[in-house]
């Protein structure tokens, strides 16, 4: 016997109405009627195992005073939607980019694992604290990291730089914030 058009055709031969497609339960022992579903693929999490699929267009999820708002038909409560897959909530503001655009690193009150919040609230994993390379948009990932200048240099007044100390008082702005040309005598 034929399925109707918009059935889903098992393995077996078994027809099952449109609705079984994509509703999370597995009702064809090939799978047919999961696959190809939205939010599944080589990309994201395996959501046959779940029992059922997200419906709502809107999801609210509160966790630590942090509020995460995914606007998805693809993603379970316990999920976050980057780019066209999900991600778990507590992969959220660790410090650890999941999401092709960082997403899941921006807007954070808070950050997990011992990551570092950085002032403009992304967060960023502690050993690109203090590196020398500006990892938080607002560099306060390099701020007050307490630069340790050798004999013979001059710290600038922003704590970041070093300079030979015959550049200190020399006429030339060699500090980005110009300290080395300041409080000079004669």
């Amino acid at each position: 016997m034929p399925c109707d058009v918009t059935d889903v055709l098992c393995d077996d031969n078994r027809c099952l109405p449109y609705e079984k497609k994509c509703d999370g339960i597995i009702d064809c022992d090939d799978r047919t009627d999961e696959a190809s579903c939205p939010g599944t693929g080589k990309d994201s999490y395996d959501l046959l195992y779940y029992t059922t699929l997200l419906t709502k267009t809107h999801t609210h999820t509160h966790n630590t005073n942090t509020h995460f708002t995914s606007f998805t038909e693809n993603c379970l409560d316990s999920e976050f939607e980057c780019d066209d897959y999900c991600i778990p909530l507590d992969q959220l503001c660790n410090g650890i980019v999941n999401c092709n655009d960082g997403n899941d690193e921006h807007n954070c009150s808070f950050c997990r694992d011992g990551a570092h919040l950085c002032n403009n609230g992304d967060c960023i994993v502690p050993s690109r604290l203090c590196n020398g390379i500006i990892d938080c948009s607002d560099a306060s990932d390099e701020r007050q990291c307490g630069t340790q200048c050798k004999e013979l240099e001059f710290l600038c007044y922003d704590q970041q730089y070093c300079i030979n100390a015959s550049q200190h008082c020399d006429g030339y702005y060699d500090c980005k914030d110009f300290s080395d040309e300041q409080n000079c005598i004669g």
